[in-house]
């Protein structure tokens, strides 16, 4: 998939399921997939960072996240360092990451998170 494949992606969960006059899910499957079914505990899929999970996706937080800081809204899933998808329906934000990162400690690796953190930082809530 592209970016732009992603984050269209992204825009159908960001606005509960539909796109242009298309549901591809109703609204109470997707509840269901963001609502919190674990506990914030380490997660070896993520190098033991501690992420909420929902039934479907990874769940953003207040603190760090999977999305970058200060994004409890938000939610989607990682590919380890290499692609992210995600929306946050409190910032009217999709998101499709691609690039080519390379997993586990890797000098560029940083440059990852702050990709997220500037993503946040230029998209204000509504």
């Amino acid at each position: 998939s592209t970016a732009d494949e992603l984050s269209r992606f992204a825009e159908i969960l960001c606005r509960g399921g539909e796109l242009d006059g298309v549901r591809v899910m109703r609204p109470e499957t997707l509840a269901a997939a963001t609502r919190q079914c674990r506990r914030l505990r380490p997660d070896v899929a993520t190098g033991l960072a501690p992420i909420r999970w929902g039934t479907g996706f990874m769940l953003g937080s207040k603190r760090f996240g999977p999305f970058g800081r200060n994004a409890p809204a938000a939610f989607g899933h990682t590919g380890l360092t290499n692609i992210a998808v995600w929306a946050d329906p409190q910032r009217a934000l999709s998101v499709g990451i691609v690039s080519s990162g390379k997993p586990g400690p890797h000098p560029q690796a940083a440059r990852y998170g702050a990709l997220l953190d500037r993503i946040n930082a230029e998209i204000p809530r509504g």
